[in-house]
Parts: structure tokens; C-alpha cells; sequence
């Protein structure tokens, strides 16, 4: 079993990197050309830009500050690329009336046309349910998150954001606590492998939620049926759960849950029922912020590496082999291999047979992998890992502050 590091597994699968593209902000030619495609879109996480450019488009992908170029060609449905750290991605691009929806990484993003009328439901910013509309985006003042494998998340000013087991644990500046100074309320963000899960709303979905949530407050029940509606541009479920604490107070908690990509993403606020709804319309901007940008590579580890393992004991040996691919790409490759054997002797210490095994290869999972000079982190379907490290000599010595350091020689 990998070592579980709990944190903020944020995914936008749309892949967009930290380089800022280097055209300026493109504005429409002629605000009043009838072209479809021209014009400004918008959601919660991202700003599309499109001007007709010859025979086909150019523009702009923004998310969070950062602004990467982008071209494409089409009429009834656009194809094209944008480009981050000198690397294409491909999308498509068609139009629902005045929404594009634009697909890119196995994920689906709908932005609406800015200027366009608001379409029924709750207006932005309005920190209604799911079900009723987004919620307003992020303030120019508040706060950006990143972790090296590329997560990204914006919170108020002000706040408090700290990596724990739990996820990411975000503590306003006005926390409310009781007479001892104990927290009356929690916000955290994390994700959980989808695992085949291909609606928010799943019922199993739910359930695995609940059950998880219950493991760390059991008095909580749920409150009333799920609601399936959209955060973002993205389907989104909302759970209610209510309760009494060991001291007798009420709690509600409000949990948002996304799929994108194979992950799901979790957001939960707990806390006493006013205090519940004067945080709500944050945490659902916090959420629909949820976003991943391009993991930062150290390319000097890009390669194949390979770790040893010798023990003895009486006449009993083995050797433990794992190797580790971490590819230009960002992806990377585990696969493991144990020889063992141990000689049979007699009461008279005469060897009368051996006994030898080999595990064969245990195959390869697939993950990703990040590095920022300082911390090499692997995603596998199953937990993270996380290391520091240390490169010389053709080797790379991996330390976690628990167990023995390992020394990878590199082989490839």
C-alpha cells in the first residue's frame, strides 16, 4: 500500500501551464460584425476570447491570471490548439445558442457569451444552490493556492488555506469557536479516484461521501433528497447533513461534489446553521474555482530510475526491485520485482535442498508525477507519494522524514 498524502487533488483537465502567452488581450475588430464565434465567454473558472483572424480564429484561454494563445479554423464547430511552455493542446469548440461549449483533456467546459442576457435561475453571485445558478467568480483580491502537481484554487482574503489528512483546510479570519476555543465550523476542499463513477449525483457517490464524512463527525444525518445541478459549468450534486454535536449544538454541512477527469472532486463547509448560510456563497465560489494548471517538471528527472534492496538472514536472501518512469510528459510508470530464496538444511546443518521465488513483474501503473526543485510528488489511481530529493552522481536520493532514505541510480 502506497503512503495516502491527503491533498488538494483539484483537477481541470483542460491542461493549462504557467507561461503567459506573448500576444496582448485580443479585442473584437468589429463589436458589430454578425460573426458567431466572435466575442468574449465566460464561467467561473475560465474566459475565452475569439476574433475572426483570416480564414480562421485566434484569441485567448485565461485562468487565473494567466492568458495562452490559441487558434483554430471551422464553421458549425471550431478545431484548434492552445499553447502553454512551447506545448500544443488540442480542443474543439461549438455553440448552444449564446453558450460555447468548449472540450478539451476529456473534460467539457460551458461558458456563457458575456453581454448575452442571463438565462433563467439565480444571478451570479447570488450563492444559490446547485441547482439554482453559479455563484459569483473570485475578487481580484483573493487568494491563489497552486501545488507542484498543478492544483489550483482561489480563497478570500484573509483566509487561512492549510494542507491536512483531511484535504485542504480553509479557516476564515472570524472562525467561529466555543467558550474553550474549539473550531464550530470547518471548510475543506480534497478528491477522491472516481473509480468508475461517471455522474456527481451517483448514488454510490453519495453514499462513500457520507459514509466518509461520518467517520469524522458520526452525528451527522443526512438532510433531505440530493440536488443535481451545475457549479462552474460543471454537473454538481449537493448533499445536506444536519445534526447535534456532543455538546448539544445544532450543525449542518453542505457538500459539493464534481467529477472531472477521474477524479471527484469534495467541497464541505460545517458549522452551525447561520453561520452555514453566511459562509455558503464563498465556499461555492471557492469551489467553482477548482482548477489545474500545468504541474511544474523538474526536467532533470525525467527518466528511468531504479531502487535495491538486499536483506539476509540465516540462509534466507532477497532483493527487491522497483523502478520508477517519470516521462517528459508528466506521466510516470511503477512496476516492482522480488527475488527471494532460503537453503533447507537438516539437525546436522547439512543443506538438503533450496527453495527459490521470483514474483515476476508486477506490472506498471500509471500516474503523474511533479517536481519542484525541492519535493517529487506521484499521483497513482490508489495515493499519492511524496518525497524530497537530493540529485549526484547519476542517483537520486528520495527522503520523507519517516523510514530510510532510498538511493534511485538512473538507468535510463
Amino acid at each position: 500500500m502506497r503512503r495516502h498524502v491527503s491533498r488538494c487533488l483539484l483537477v481541470l483537465a483542460l491542461a493549462c501551464g504557467a507561461a503567459t502567452a506573448q500576444e496582448g488581450p485580443v479585442r473584437p475588430q468589429n463589436p458589430l460584425a454578425r460573426d458567431p464565434w466572435a466575442g468574449s465567454y465566460r464561467n467561473a473558472e475560465l474566459r475565452v476570447t475569439l476574433e475572426r483572424r483570416g480564414d480562421g480564429y485566434g484569441g485567448t484561454i485565461e485562468l487565473g491570471g494567466q492568458r495562452l494563445a490559441l487558434s483554430a479554423r471551422g464553421a458549425d464547430r471550431l478545431e484548434g490548439a492552445f499553447t502553454s511552455e512551447g506545448h500544443a493542446f488540442a480542443f474543439t469548440a461549438t455553440l448552444e445558442g449564446t453558450t460555447l461549449v468548449l472540450a478539451s483533456g476529456g473534460a467539457t467546459h460551458r461558458l456563457a457569451r458575456e453581454g448575452a442576457p442571463a438565462g433563467p435561475g439565480a444571478p451570479a453571485g447570488s450563492g444559490a444552490p446547485a441547482s439554482g445558478g453559479d455563484p459569483a467568480a473570485p475578487g481580484a483580491d483573493w487568494q491563489t493556492y497552486r501545488h507542484a502537481l498543478g492544483w489550483e484554487l482561489r480563497y478570500p482574503p484573509g483566509w487561512q488555506l492549510q494542507e491536512s489528512e483531511l484535504g485542504l483546510v480553509l479557516t476564515p479570519p472570524d472562525l467561529a469557536r466555543d467558550a474553550q476555543g474549539q473550531p464550530l465550523e470547518a471548510i475543506i476542499v480534497n478528491a477522491v479516484p472516481a473509480e468508475g463513477i461517471t455522474r456527481p449525483d451517483d448514488p454510490r457517490a453519495l453514499q462513500f461521501i457520507e459514509g466518509q464524512l461520518q467517520q469524522v463527525f458520526p452525528f451527522l444525518r443526512r438532510a433531505g433528497e440530493p440536488r443535481a445541478g451545475t457549479v462552474g459549468g460543471r454537473p454538481t450534486a449537493e448533499l445536506t447533513l444536519a445534526g447535534k454535536n456532543p455538546t448539544g449544538r445544532d450543525i449542518r454541512a453542505l457538500v459539493l461534489v464534481k467529477l472531472v477527469g477521474d477524479q471527484g472532486v469534495i467541497a464541505m463547509a460545517l458549522g452551525e446553521p447561520e453561520r452555514l448560510r453566511a459562509r455558503e456563497a464563498a465556499v461555492r465560489t471557492v469551489f467553482a474555482s477548482a482548477g489545474k494548471g500545468q504541474a511544474q517538471l523538474d526536467r532533470n528527472l525525467v527518466g528511468v530510475w531504479r531502487y535495491e534492496r538486499h536483506t539476509f538472514s540465516g540462509t534466507f536472501s532477497s532483493t527487491s526491485i522497483r523502478t520508477i518512469a517519470l516521462r517528459p510528459d508528466g506521466t510516470c510508470e511503477d512496476s516492482s520485482r522480488t527475488f527471494a530464496g532460503m537453503d533447507h538444511r537438516d539437525s546436522g546443518g547439512h543443506t538438503t535442498g533450496r527453495t527459490d521465488v521470483d514474483t515476476g513483474d508486477r506490472g506498471a501503473p500509471r500516474g503523474t508525477w511533479a517536481a519542484d526543485g525541492k519535493r517529487l510528488i506521484m499521483q497513482w489511481t490508489d495515493g499519492v507519494e511524496e518525497y524530497e530529493y537530493e540529485l549526484g552522481g547519476g542517483a537520486m536520493l528520495l527522503k520523507t522524514g519517516r523510514g530510510e532514505p532510498k538511493l534511485y541510480q538512473k538507468v535510463n
